[in-house]
């Protein structure tokens, strides 16, 4: 089987390719293979047969070559593509069956285009579902994107302005520390190896309706959509930095580098949903706990709102 997809020559020279373009030379190799292995199960090869022909070789080596790049690049999105893929491929395998069972009666040229015309059909439809999906998150590191967030957060708001509580939600802004200064120590596919891993430990130790989105550069949003008090605020954020004294990302030479961040919160207060206002108010929390030493977090003070005080810790 020809394959028309990823080229390692192309590869070498160009390993920083377009998010569609790793995903379609994903997409097209996973395809391919998939019409390879039913041209052979037609043939009934048997499998040792099978693995030790040139041709499998060949196939399972461009999907490989394929997905290690994708997986490179953007791991998280690598990961979705991969399961979207398979899932909708197996959805529309008694198409492909139907085809290939054809092979021996059509001409080479006419069967040919029955198998671009799957091939293009499911990669339509991955296409379609990874853009739903891309809207949403930003794959360099798995986190939600800005806009997303944004507008979860106002409709989350608008929604909560019922409730009879001073704390409907909290909204966090987080900032690596020195992140500027491990970039030129130990270069940017190391700082993008810290935003992952900085990520994935925030998903760990926050529950699952919390919204973690990067918000810019090495700053992140949390937002926590239900917060009874002032002092469960305070329990979360300090199990939060208790938790993030221990945190290091392992370079490529296995130095353990130790990170570390500071953060910004804003207690959502009832009849406040103004987004902006809300995240500018974190913002300068932020900027008073890293002004008093980073690695801290500090609590925005709102002086018109019952109870509704801060401090730094």
């Amino acid at each position: 089987m020809e394959n028309e997809g990823v080229n390692p020559e192309q590869h070498e020279e160009n390993p920083e390719k377009t998010i569609e373009a790793q995903t379609l030379d994903y997409v097209r190799n996973f395809l391919e293979f998939k019409v390879y292995e039913f041209e052979e199960n037609e043939k009934d090869t048997p499998p040792e047969g099978k693995e030790n022909s040139f041709t499998y070789k060949k196939a399972r080596y461009f999907l490989k070559l394929a997905f290690h790049f994708f997986l490179r690049e953007y791991p998280h999105l690598a990961k979705d593509v991969k399961q979207i893929t398979e899932e909708l491929s197996n959805k529309n395998e008694s198409r492909l069956r139907h085809a290939v069972s054809l092979k021996e009666y059509l001409p080479e040229d006419e069967y040919r285009t029955n198998i671009r015309n799957w091939i293009e059909a499911v990669l339509d439809l991955v296409k379609k579902d990874v853009e739903k999906i891309t809207k949403q998150k930003d794959y360099l590191t798995g986190a939600y994107k800005r806009e997303f967030a944004l507008d979860f957060i106002a409709n989350s708001l608008e929604r909560k302005q019922r409730y009879e509580s001073c704390y409907p939600g909290a909204i966090v802004m987080i900032d690596i520390d020195h992140f500027k200064s491990v970039n030129d120590t130990y270069g940017h596919p190391f700082g993008d190896k810290v935003l992952r891993e900085l990520v994935i430990f925030l998903q760990k130790n926050l529950r699952l309706s919390d919204i973690v989105a990067r918000y810019g550069g090495e700053e992140f949003i949390i937002y926590m959509p239900r917060v009874e008090s002032l002092e469960a605020i305070y329990k979360v954020m300090k199990r939060l930095r208790e938790a993030a004294q221990s945190l290091q990302v392992e370079t490529d030479d296995e130095e353990l580098v130790d990170i570390r961040f500071s953060a910004g919160v804003r207690i959502v207060g009832h009849g406040n949903s103004n987004v902006d206002e809300l995240i500018k108010q974190a913002d300068t929390a932020l900027y008073e706990a890293k002004k008093n030493g980073r690695n801290r977090f500090t609590v925005f003070e709102s002086e018109g709102e019952k109870n509704c005080k801060g401090k730094s810790e």
